[in-house]
Formats: C-alpha cells, sequence, structure tokens
C-alpha cells in the first residue's frame, strides 16, 4: 500500500511582518464593549481550513485590536456569535483602512 502524500508544512514565522507592525499606535478596531482602544497589535482571525494549534491565520485576515479585545475574541468569547461577528466586521474594517492607505491592494 503506498504511503498518503505529506502535506506541504506552511512557513511558520516568528518575525514581524509589515501588516503585525501597520498595528501599532493604531485605534482598535474590535470596539467590544469595555475597549482599551490603545495599544493594539494585529489580532487573527481563528476558523479551520485557515488556522489551527499553534498555526495562526494569514496576517491578512487580522483586525487591530486592544488587549481587552484580543483576549475577548482568542479565549473568553470564541463561542459568542456576536463577538465574532464583531471580529470579522474589524477584520473588514482593518482591511479597508489599510487599502485605503494603499498599504494592500486587490485586484
Amino acid at each position: 500500500m503506498a504511503a498518503l502524500p505529506k502535506k506541504m508544512p506552511r512557513k511558520r514565522t516568528t518575525r514581524k511582518t509589515k501588516l503585525r507592525s501597520e498595528a501599532i499606535d493604531r485605534v482598535c478596531q474590535i470596539r467590544l464593549e469595555g475597549c482599551h482602544n490603545v495599544p493594539t497589535c494585529l489580532c487573527h482571525w481563528r476558523q479551520i481550513d485557515i488556522s489551527g494549534m499553534g498555526l495562526k491565520s494569514f496576517d491578512i485576515f487580522g483586525a487591530w485590536g486592544c488587549a481587552y479585545c484580543h483576549e475577548i475574541v482568542d479565549r473568553i468569547g470564541r463561542g459568542d456569535l456576536q463577538v465574532q461577528l464583531d471580529f470579522a466586521r474589524a477584520v473588514f474594517r482593518t482591511q479597508a483602512i489599510l487599502v485605503s492607505e494603499g498599504k494592500i491592494s486587490y485586484g
């Protein structure tokens, strides 16, 4: 019986990427109740097939978030549909800002 081909491992990086650096000194886009607004970091969207245990999603699927909002979306509110909806909106807001500033493009 032939061995199944292994999936190519996705490159893991710990270096600060351009999109992660863009989150510094920005206003939180997640904006949950109790938000601290600043300082912010890039909060990665978590979803089966694009992320997993110990593997972050691509930086384009991230939103600028303060420590408070990041804690909620990563741990406390993961099963809360309203929190996930607010986080998805934050990803879109972050992407729209980056497009308007010419930091990312599409098409």
